[in-house]
């Protein structure tokens, strides 16, 4: 019996091990990725999409749906699912709308790898074909590998996943913030009545401006500490006009300045 709990026990573990895998790589997918180069049956690529009419061929992933579309041609969109537990992962295709190109249902197992903003795709021509053990696409082989780079102007950027070691300091972070901003509600209001000094809102605004760095550097969220670094330097021009015009006036030193 306790051989029977342990041997289930790990299949859990290792059952949920494969379903966080396939989120992740569920979540780097996400977004429309570009044609770079490749080969099919062992001749480039580029030649044969041009000559379909897909030379600007694009391929996005969103909610389980995959769409190809190239040179405003129509699309053909898929249903995916991705196995990050085979070696190589793998993802298979099942056809929605290919107009024409193949009947609706087929299914296509394909192989994968994301390689940060790179991914490849190995697929066969047609579900007769059996799936790609390995990236090549040889003379022969009935096979398509692509390369294809992420278009940064349509992807969102992945927010990075928060492990045990880091929940501790993201909730202080949480609070932290939250603190923060409900003080600066409060002195916003002592402003407006003019009972609260500009030093006193500039030290907690640089207090907070802090706690939400610290807290999108936790969270791995790039693009929020881009955004939040922006308004920062525009909010410090702000101030210095501001620091310039006492200065002109007299009612601070020259020295506050640098």
């Amino acid at each position: 019996m306790k051989v029977l709990l342990r041997i289930a026990l790990a299949l859990f573990v290792c059952s949920v091990a494969i379903a966080e895998d396939a989120s992740k790589h569920t979540k780097a997918l996400q977004g429309t990725w570009v044609f770079s180069h490749g080969i099919s049956n062992g001749k480039s690529l580029e030649q044969q999409l041009l000559k379909n009419g897909a030379g600007d061929l694009r391929i996005n992933f969103s909610n389980g749906v995959m769409t190809m579309s190239g040179d405003g041609g129509p699309e053909h969109t898929y249903q995916f699912t991705l196995d990050p537990a085979t070696d190589p992962n793998s993802i298979q295709i099942v056809t929605t709308e290919t107009h024409g190109k193949a009947p609706k249902g087929s299914k296509l197992r394909c192989i994968y790898k994301i390689d940060g903003n790179e991914l490849t795709l190995c697929m066969p021509a047609d579900s007769s074909v059996d799936p790609p053990k390995e990236f090549d696409a040889p003379e022969g082989s009935r096979l398509t590998l692509l390369v294809l780079t992420r278009d940064a102007a349509t992807t969102a950027v992945p927010v990075k996943s928060i492990g045990n070691d880091d929940f501790t300091a993201l909730q202080f972070a949480k609070q932290a913030v939250a603190a923060y901003e409900a003080e600066w509600s409060s002195v916003e209001e002592g402003a407006k009545a003019g009972h609260v000094a500009e030093t006193q809102i500039d030290e907690l605004r640089s207090k907070l401006y802090d706690a939400r760095l610290i807290l999108l550097r936790i969270q791995g969220d790039e693009a929020g500490i881009s955004m939040l670094m922006e308004e920062e330097v525009e909010l410090e021009k702000l101030r210095f006009e501001r620091l310039k015009a006492s200065a002109s006036h007299g009612y601070i030193g020259a020295g506050k300045l640098r």
